[in-house]
């Protein structure tokens, strides 16, 4: 990644899919440092205490994962080995459960190490096996060759039996993408989660030893925030939660934003960080208690800083119009405003090598593509009568908490912190909402 000297190169910069890492930290701009610093704080305050969670939490595309990878400063690095576990990889974000956590977990702990991996999967073999009989020869097999596993899967599934000793890391090869495997595999744990737990720690205390460290882990689980099925989540952040608790190591979790509002959800040691931006003021609070006029003009000034730090000094590829609008269709979601203007580029680079430069006509072009695409999703009576009352009262709906969850988790609904918490529908379906709510 290189700073842009044309529409091709910032096309590139802009690809809302990106993250920024390590190596392209000279594009990030520290939105949230004052964020991060208190989460550095928490961890430094509780050294002591090495299996404390942190909760962090923000709508879909607000850019968590860009910050929590520039979590780890020079002071964090001495004392931590701080990985990052993204869900979006090794997960199905539409089908997450805590066996799934833990296994993948470890899984991502012991790499490659040889050491690690035997131990790891012995104690698995053990889990499974105890107080367990052979299993049916023939629906092994069947997973076994569902999961492309090889010729050694199938050579266990004859001794009726998951050998993890013999799979080794090709069970995990297809885990992600074959529902019906994870089903399997889950069935054999479900009862004895307690035990995984146990393991799970276990290869904790095996990593300091082999690895010789004198720093403790923290560990990011990331991306848990895009689960899509409520139920699961439920399950997961409610039911489960304990589970994430007692993982022997420091840990920051990235949780789904409804649950902000879920009594259940808090424990005592719970205090969550809230990752957004205030681009508009609170309706029901007054300016003079709100005081976000400020905060709002900075984080305006903050997001064209993005733009303009990922194109090369001198060259003028996009108008300020063109970002301003952008950000104010954003709705504080970085990843919504990055998208808006790579769309905006790409209009613009259509015209030919004449165009040099996005305009707001380019934005207005991708704000009416993007209104297409989501508003397909919302063009029923009950999500639009909802949507309506949000918008016009700017309250949580509480007629139907299956679909205000769902508005909630798929960017339809944006919830703002700012003074009391208030919702709002997201700018890109705002005219839709109100034209169809007619």
């Amino acid at each position: 990644m290189k700073r842009a000297t044309n529409l091709t190169e910032l096309a590139n910069n802009l690809y809302p899919g990106d993250y920024l890492k390590e190596d392209t930290k000279e594009f990030y701009i520290p939105i949230f440092d004052h964020i991060l610093q208190s989460i550095r704080q928490q961890i430094y305050i509780t050294e002591s205490r090495q299996t404390n969670t942190f909760y962090v939490s923000g709508q879909s595309g607000t850019g968590k994962t860009t910050a929590l990878n520039f979590l780890a400063d020079e002071k964090l690095s001495s004392k931590y080995i701080v990985k990052h576990i993204y869900g979006r990889e090794i997960f199905d974000l539409n089908d997450v459960d805590i066996i799934d956590i833990l296994l993948s977990f470890s899984f991502e702990l012991i790499g490659t190490n040889a050491g690690l991996q035997a131990k790891y999967f012995a104690g698995l073999d053990q889990i499974q096996k105890q107080n367990e009989g052979s299993m049916d020869v023939e629906k092994t097999s069947q997973q076994s060759e569902s999961m492309g596993a090889g010729g050694e899967a199938k050579a266990s599934a004859k001794f009726g039996f998951l050998s993890f000793i013999t799979m080794g890391l090709n069970v995990f090869a297809s885990y992600k993408m074959d529902k019906e495997f994870r089903t399997f595999v889950r069935e054999k744990f479900v009862i004895k989660k307690k035990l995984l737990l146990d393991l799970t720690n276990r290869i904790i205390d095996d990593f300091y030893e082999i690895f010789g460290t004198e720093k403790k882990l923290l560990i990011i689980f990331d991306d848990l925030e895009k689960m899509r099925d409520a139920r699961q989540i439920r399950s997961l952040f409610i039911d489960n939660l304990n589970y994430f608790n007692q993982i022997r190591c420091k840990k920051i979790i990235v949780f789904p934003i409804h649950l902000s509002s879920d009594s259940q959800f808090y424990s005592e040691n719970s205090n969550p960080e809230y990752f957004g931006l205030r681009l508009k003021e609170n309706p029901h609070t007054p300016e003079k208690i709100d005081g976000s006029k400020h905060d709002i003009k900075k984080n305006r000034q903050l997001l064209h800083e993005v733009i303009r730090m990922r194109i090369k000094e001198g060259c003028e590829l996009i108008d300020n119009e063109a970002i301003d609008l952008a950000i104010s269709f954003s709705g504080g979601l970085i990843k919504q405003f990055l998208k808006l203007l790579y769309v905006a580029v790409i209009k613009a680079s259509m015209y030919g090598g004449s165009v040099s430069k996005v305009t707001s006509n380019d934005v207005r072009n991708a704000v009416s593509e993007e209104t297409d695409n989501m508003s397909r999703a919302v063009i029923s009576t009950n999500r639009i009568n909802m949507l309506n009352t949000i918008r016009q009262e700017n309250k949580p709906s509480t007629d139907n908490d299956e679909l205000f969850i769902n508005a909630l988790i798929s960017n339809q609904v944006i919830v703002y912190q700012n003074g009391v918490p208030w919702y709002d529908v997201n700018p890109i379906i705002t005219d839709t909402v109100k034209k169809y709510s007619k």
